[in-house]
C-alpha cells in the first residue's frame, strides 16, 4: 500500500472553516480515516502543524497514539 502525503491544503481549510477549533482538532479532523498515512507522517506533520500550546507534553505520546487510531494505522506502519 503506498503511504500518501499529508493533505496540508485540507487543514488549511479545515482551519478557515472552523476560526474557533484548535489545531489539534482540525489536525484530528483532517487525518480521520486516511489509512494511507503513515505513523510517521501524522507525527512529523503533528509536531509542524498543532499549537504546542493545545496539548501537554506529557501526554504527547498517548495523544498520537490516539491519532494513529482516528486516521486508522495499522500498528508499525
Amino acid at each position: 500500500m503506498k503511504k500518501g502525503k499529508f493533505p496540508i491544503e485540507e487543514f488549511k481549510k479545515v482551519q478557515e472553516n472552523n476560526p474557533y477549533w484548535s489545531s489539534f482538532l482540525c489536525f484530528a479532523k483532517v487525518i480521520e480515516g486516511k489509512k494511507n498515512l503513515s505513523r510517521k507522517t501524522i507525527q512529523k506533520y503533528f509536531y509542524k502543524l498543532v499549537d504546542k500550546e493545545d496539548y501537554s507534553k506529557s501526554e504527547r505520546f498517548e495523544i498520537l497514539n490516539n491519532l494513529y487510531e482516528i486516521a486508522g494505522c495499522k500498528r508499525g506502519s
